[in-house]
């Protein structure tokens, strides 16, 4: 499963690795009783496309939908497994089978029990159904599904496949039997159509969404996992990124993803504000050519935009230096053991700007491309080396980028026209039907652990998911294929290793894209109303979206009643005796008096 930009394709993590305790919340802190309530509101960069698990595609759709819909684990960001809607799991010694062991007691968010013919269900629909793309790569290689009881899942696979695990556990979420088994295309369904169907074991439940502007989910009462302390999440969509931040700051949202770079600094040292950076495993961010177009199907060709582009002007000054150097192998620096020896493959490397420009100019002259009266080269057959080059006005890192390469193009004889659009409108126009009607576009996608979703899923010529990967791009190569399906398959990882290396070489030389850069990931909270986020597994993160709670009122000190005790006051006894004179005194005075008269 992957999501397109930035699409986020799923974390894989080779072989068996370490289980963590499950620990759904984070333990409240001692003495203090964490109270329910608040709504939580966080932005998305651009809307949803669906609810749909086995088809949507954006990123901000699986957002969302993991509020939802569970896995059978989940994949944390130090590449250990979660145990979630499964306990527990093993793999037989041939890499063939592999079991898990479902949690008791979970239920629908509507009160039906699961059960592991929920499980089933899912793996044997998408395994029918080719167009349920977000599950192809779990079901390519998987032969059945067998349920021994209600809480066992058994999965046989037709061949040894190294990443198998997580597609099973960690990529797919699972939908309810009940439900779906009653839906007459779930290719086409779309669940915010039939909210009553959209249903998950989730911690959330689906309330509401307004296009363009947010969705709004509300706790589960009856989560398996306790019920989540606030009350609801609102996604609020900004499409722009400094509004995103203005609302940030303004307190209008509680935490903002996809932060550009050159936006860090207005947030850096504000009052109730954290910021957070962190490389990502697998993130690349490129630009991709049409090879349905020509020239732009010729490799030389290609070869003369990787010289020419400068990709050390775009990390120092588009992307402040804070992200990575691209690598046309395609792998991010990030992933240190799978990059090759060589580090970041790009043709440019070490060069001078006018060593590159050189470079690029003597490829197209080679082949017979001289300029023309206004300085754009033209082709023997007449056409004009012009192109439009779409990229994604959420994305403001892409469209400064775009524009370097604009400028960057122009010395060597190269047009290019920068069009920004909304992001759904490039997708659709790069990835939908009909394809190919566009020359070049910059696009983004993270894939975390493994490096075979990344080359395996974007660049195998007949992919399990083809409207997302080579196809859109329209390109093949019989000896790259080759190496891509040898890797998947090796179990010994030095080997894997050198497959590895030797299919970066034919990237950097074949150039399918040009990867400018790796991003890193940038978000922001706030601190003046909510605690409990999990600044380590992030913002979106079901972990934060459990533990997250409103930060309690200052209680004022009781006032407490102080009882002084009042010492009696002791009178002299010589007091008493004046007493008792001055009234004898008066006795005698007024005897006197009456006598007088």
């Amino acid at each position: 499963m992957k999501t397109m930009l930035d699409r986020k394709c799923v974390p894989i993590i080779l072989g068996i690795l370490v289980l963590s305790a499950f620990t759904p919340f984070a333990p409240t802190v001692e003495g203090e009783e964490i109270q329910n309530g608040g709504t939580l509101v966080i932005t998305l960069y651009f809307d949803i496309d669906s609810l749909n698990v086995f088809t949507m595609s954006a990123d901000p759709s699986f957002r969302v939908c993991e509020k939802i819909y569970d896995t059978l684990f989940i994949v944390l960001r130090n590449g250990t497994y979660h145990p979630w809607l499964a306990e527990s799991w093993s793999i037989s010694p041939d890499a063939m089978t592999y079991t898990f062991n479902l949690r008791h007691g979970v239920t629908w968010q509507d009160g039906e029990p699961f059960t592991s013919a929920d499980v089933k269900f899912t793996f044997d629909l998408a395994k029918d159904n080719p167009a349920l793309d977000n599950y192809a790569l779990a079901v390519s290689s998987l032969e059945s599904v067998e349920t021994p009881d209600d809480y066992m899942v058994v999965f046989h696979l037709k061949e040894p496949l190294v990443p198998f695990l997580f597609y099973a556990g960690g990529s797919c979420p699972i939908v309810p039997k009940h439900i779906w088994e009653t839906i007459d295309d779930p290719a086409t369904f779309e669940p915010m159509d039939s909210p009553e169907e959209l249903v998950g074991t989730g911690p959330f439940n689906y309330v509401s969404r307004k296009p363009g502007e947010q969705v709004i989910v509300e706790a589960n009462e009856d989560f398996w996992g306790g019920r989540p302390y606030i009350d609801a999440i609102i996604f609020k969509i900004y499409t722009n990124a400094d509004a995103r931040i203005l609302a940030l700051m303004k307190g209008e949202v509680d935490a903002a993803g996809s932060i550009p770079s050159n936006l860090i600094g207005s947030l850096i040292g504000q009052k109730d504000l954290i910021v957070i950076k962190r490389p990502s495993l697998q993130a690349n961010n490129w630009m991709g050519f049409n090879l349905r177009v020509y020239p732009l199907n010729i490799r030389q060709v290609r070869q003369a935009f990787d010289y020419a582009i400068d990709k050390d002007f775009i990390y120092s000054n588009v992307e402040m230096s804070i992200t990575e150097h691209g690598n046309d192998g395609c792998v991010t620096p990030a992933l240190a053991e799978w990059l090759h020896p060589e580090g970041p493959l790009w043709k440019g490397k070490g060069m001078s700007e006018d060593e590159r420009i050189a470079a690029s100019n003597k490829l197209l002259d080679d082949l017979g491309f001289m300029p023309g009266s206004d300085g754009v080269r033209i082709t023997p057959n007449g056409t004009r080396l012009e192109f439009d080059l779409l990229t994604l006005s959420a994305i403001p890192d892409y469209v400064r980028a775009a524009e370097v390469i604009k400028e960057n193009l122009e010395p060597v004889g190269i047009k290019i026209n920068v069009r920004s659009m909304e992001t759904n409108t490039v997708i659709n126009i790069v990835y939908g039907s009909p394809v190919g009607e566009y020359d070049l576009y910059i696009m983004g996608c993270g894939y975390e652990a493994d490096p075979d979703a990344c080359l395996y899923l974007e660049f195998f010529s007949n992919p399990a998911i083809p409207q997302w990967t080579s196809d859109a791009q329209a390109y093949s190569n019989s000896t790259l294929d080759e190496l891509l399906s040898q890797q998947r398959v090796e179990p010994d990882l030095q080997k894997r290793k050198e497959l590895i290396w030797n299919i970066q070489e034919i990237l950097a030389d074949d150039l399918p894209i040009v990867v400018l850069f790796h991003r890193v990931g940038i978000v922001a909270h706030r601190t003046d109303k909510f605690e409990g986020w999990d600044d380590e597994q992030g913002i979106y993160s079901r972990f934060t979206a459990l533990n997250v709670h409103l930060i309690p009122p200052p209680q004022e000190p009781e006032k407490e009643i102080v009882e002084v005790e009042v010492e009696k006051a002791v009178v002299p006894q010589w007091v008493y005796g004046a007493i008792a004179v001055a009234a004898i005194a008066v006795v005698i005075s007024l005897g006197y008096a009456f006598t007088r008269k």
